[in-house]
Order: structure tokens, then sequence, then C-alpha cells
């Protein structure tokens, strides 16, 4: 058994939840091995691993069966949970979870128990804080919280100690002045769709940094604390009404690619940019 994918489809609740619990009492009983079929579940292969797939399946918890499961990814999104199922901890073997969309208000407190985790997403819940010490989590690597109507930064996400990913994206954040030398293991940032406004020279600490996707904000410059992303490859920064470049950008020599709006830059300006980044695929856009 590689992954089990259950389909709710026009059932109950009750009904769906009850015959999760028949299905994995089941394979916990060693009855099932290869595959399960039913009106209402189906059970779908993965190279990948093992991993569970339960979302948009209007769960407000799962059974405690769940717990017995060798799954290393569950995904939850779009259901009823108001914090991480119990039966999760037990898990030994989960590494990633998938919580968006829930009606998740508090985040976790006892989260330090899964030291195995690496991949936490809980974006677009009703989580505007976090107040739990991160520092425990050594494998955790990616975190979500985006589209959560965040203003201001969580701290506490600067303790995770190995953090590579990290989605900020569809929030509040009107700056980047969060960033300081606790993000600097980051390859990935995506902090898309926000109020953003100006590029911080604050990003100096963020030269492990792969990608950075920044587009639809309110950024009119990329000044010359770009030049110290030594290591970005890929640069989204499209939908910002961008007026100037500034020449330090020439020293991005690893940069691959790069998204941006033309209506405000002159052909001059688009030239020197091709200049500048001859290496580079540029994508320039009208709107």
């Amino acid at each position: 058994m590689k992954a089990w994918l259950f389909s709710k489809r026009e059932q109950s609740d009750s009904l769906a939840q009850k015959r999760i619990v028949e299905l994995v009492n089941k394979i916990d009983a060693g009855k099932l091995k290869t595959f399960y079929t039913s009106s209402g579940v189906s059970i779908v292969m993965a190279k990948e691993g093992a991993y569970l797939t339960l979302q948009g399946a209007g769960l407000a918890y799962l059974p405690d069966a769940v717990s017995t499961l060798p799954i290393n990814t569950i995904y939850l999104a779009d259901n009823k949970f108001t914090t991480i199922p119990p039966q999760l901890y037990k898990i030994k073997s989960l590494h990633s979870i998938y919580l968006g969309a829930n009606p998740i208000k508090s985040f976790p407190n006892d989260l330090y128990k899964m030291r195995g985790l690496k991949s936490l997403l809980v974006g677009k819940t009703e989580i505007r804080e976090i107040k739990t010490d991160l520092s425990n989590l050594d494998s955790l690597e990616d975190f979500d919280i985006s589209g959560n109507k965040l203003s201001k930064f969580p701290e506490k996400i600067k303790t995770i100690p190995h953090l590579k990913w990290l989605s900020i994206k569809e929030n509040e954040f009107k700056d980047l002045e969060f960033v300081d030398r606790n993000l600097s293991g980051l390859r990935t940032l995506q902090v898309y769709t926000n109020k953003i406004k100006r590029i911080s020279d604050k990003v100096r600490y963020l030269s492990n940094l792969r990608e950075l996707l920044i587009f639809d904000n309110q950024i009119d410059s990329i000044p010359n604390c770009i030049g110290s992303l030594v290591n970005l490859e890929k640069l989204e920064i499209w939908n910002n009404p961008l007026r100037y470049i500034s020449p330090e950008i020439k020293k991005l020599t690893k940069l691959k690619e790069i998204r941006l709006d033309d209506n405000y830059l002159s052909r001059n300006d688009k030239k020197q940019l091709k200049q500048w980044l001859p290496n580079c695929e540029i994508h320039f856009q009208t709107r």
C-alpha cells in the first residue's frame, strides 16, 4: 500500500468518516494490502511514498486508526479542522502536513513533538500570530502561512533552524523589514500579492536565496541592494509599477530568469537590462 485517496462525493460527513474508519482498520489488521474500492472510497498508488488525501471532505476530526497508517504525507486542506488532529502526532513516519483552508485560529503549542516534520502548510486559516518556539523542529524546511491576513511577520518563524522555503504570499505586509540573519538559510521566498512598496536593504541577509517571488505588489524600483542576492536564479517581479532598475542587478550572474512589467520602462532601460544580464531569460510584460 503506497497511498490512499478518499472521495466523499455526496455522502454525509458521518458516513464518509465511517468508511474511512473501516478502511484504516482493514489496513491495520493486514487484511488490505493492494487496493480498496467502494462507492465512496478509492485508493491511488504513488511512487513518491505513502500519502493520505482527505481534502474537501468536510471533516472535523480523524478516526484514531489513522494514527497506525505508515504514511509520510497527509492532505487535509479545505475541511473543518480547528487544530492539528492529535492522531498525526503518533505517526512517526509523517513528515508533511497540508492543513490549508481550515478554520484553525491558534497555532499548536505542541508542534515540537513532531521532530521529523519537513513541511507544514497552514495557509488560508485563521492563524494571526505564532507564540510557539519552533527551534526544536530540526527537520522543518518548508513553511506556508499565506493568505492569513497577516500585517506583522510572526517572529517565531525565525526560530526554525533549517528553514529553506517560506511562503507568506497573499497577506498584508507593507515591507520586508522583518528580514534578518535568522532567515539567511532561505532558498525560496514567496511574498507576492501583498502591499510591499519597496525592496528593503535587509535583503542583504538573503544571500543564499535562489527564488524570489515578489510580484503583484506596489514596488516602483529595483534598488542597489538587489546586488547582494548573488545566488538568485529566479526573480518574479511583474505586476509592479517598475520605473527604475539599479545597475547592481548585473551582479546576479546566476540569474536564469526574470519576469517584469515594462509599462514604465523605456526602450533604453530594457536594452541595458539585457546587457547587464546577458545569460538570463528576460520576460517583459505590458499591462
